[in-house]
C-alpha cells in the first residue's frame, strides 16, 4: 500500500534527503536495499547509522541475484544511444 508520495532532491546521488523527510513524518523508517547493497556501499548508512529511528533491510529481493537495478541502471547510464 502506498500511503505517502514524496519529491526528493537526489542530486548527491544519495537518498538522505527523502530519509530526512520521511522522519518528520513518521517515527520509523525502513531503508531497504537489493542484494548488491551493504553498509560499506550504501552512503545514506554512513549518514543515518546512529540514528535508530533509521532501519536498514539488506538482501531485498535475494543476495545471491544475476543482476541488480544499480547495475542494470549503471549501464543503462552508460549507453551512447541515450537521448536526454
Amino acid at each position: 500500500m502506498v500511503d505517502n508520495v514524496l519529491e526528493f532532491d537526489d542530486s548527491n546521488g544519495t537518498a538522505c534527503d527523502a530519509i530526512a523527510q520521511c522522519l518528520e513524518i513518521y517515527d520509523k523508517v525502513i531503508f531497504a536495499n537489493g542484494g548488491d547493497r551493504h553498509n560499506e556501499n550504501t552512503p545514506e548508512f554512513n549518514l543515518y547509522k546512529d540514528d535508530d529511528r533509521v532501519i536498514y533491510r539488506w538482501g531485498v529481493g535475494g543476495v545471491g541475484k544475476k543482476q541488480s537495478s544499480s547495475w542494470i541502471l549503471e549501464a543503462w547510464d552508460k549507453r551512447d544511444d541515450r537521448t536526454v
